[in-house]
């Protein structure tokens, strides 16, 4: 009897070391250092969860098609693509699959187009340049698809549309701007597409942005040879923040 109260005991014993050692593991697997996505298994990416702290996440990646965001045949510069290096803004969760487009400096600002079909839900308080007004998006636009996808338009300078209009794509929303969290002199357009199965509108006002997530949109860049036609997926774009170059883009 002793001997089976040993062995129940031992089997026990390793069974709980067995539960302990693989709960180790996995909670080590979900800790990497940022720009390190090999440390994590295979469909998770290392993200930023808060400053000096990165996991490996899962991101859905079923591509959605957002159109061009700026009028046809004028300049824009890619600024910051995904995946930004460390130190800038695209590393975190609602943030990693994000553009920052721009028109030059001493040009005039654009307006900017809806790239979805869906209702718009509007913030429009923002004022002065550069601050934390809107939570650091500034004046923003999210249009919420049918689906559960979410594009967010950010940093405009005014907005032309309200909340509880359906917006479809082409429709003219707002003027490129500076407002909330954009750092100094740096007008631009933030745009990044997001995706909830169980999102609702009511989140939009308690400022609740889902993950990010890569999609494709019809943009080009002829230096890189990719303006073929063909919708491009916006993790191949060639942007500032990684190449330290200017980086045009176009659209066909």
């Amino acid at each position: 009897l002793d001997d089976l109260l040993d062995q129940r005991m031992f089997k026990k014993t390793l069974f709980l070391f067995g539960v302990l050692f693989s709960a180790m593991l996995t909670s080590a697997g979900e800790t990497c250092i940022y720009g390190e996505s090999s440390q994590c298994l295979e469909n998770k990416v290392c993200v930023q969860v808060d400053p000096g702290k990165a996991e490996c996440q899962v991101f859905e990646e079923f591509l959605p098609l957002v159109l061009y965001p700026f009028p046809e045949k004028r300049a824009i510069l890619c600024d910051q693509g995904v995946e930004s290096p460390a130190g800038n803004s695209h590393t975190y969760t609602n943030t990693l699959y994000a553009l920052d487009l721009k028109t030059p400096k001493g040009s005039d600002p654009d307006s900017i187009k809806a790239g979805i079909d869906g209702v718009a839900y509007v913030f429009n308080e923002c004022l002065e340049h550069n601050t934390n007004c809107g939570q650091g998006w500034g004046n923003h636009v999210r249009i919420l698809r049918y689906d559960g996808v979410v594009v967010q338009y950010a940093h405009l300078e005014k907005v032309w549309i309200q909340t509880g209009q359906f917006v479809t794509a082409n429709t003219y929303i707002g003027l490129e701007g500076n407002t909330g969290a954009t750092g100094h002199d740096n007008r631009h357009l933030h745009l990044s597409a997001h995706y909830s199965e169980d999102f609702t509108s009511k989140n939009f006002f308690q400022g609740y942005l889902p993950k990010s997530i890569p999609f494709k949109m019809n943009i080009c860049q002829l230096q890189y040879g990719t303006c073929n036609g063909k919708a491009l997926d916006i993790r191949h774009l060639h942007c500032t923040r990684k190449t330290g170059n200017p980086e045009w883009v176009n659209n066909f």
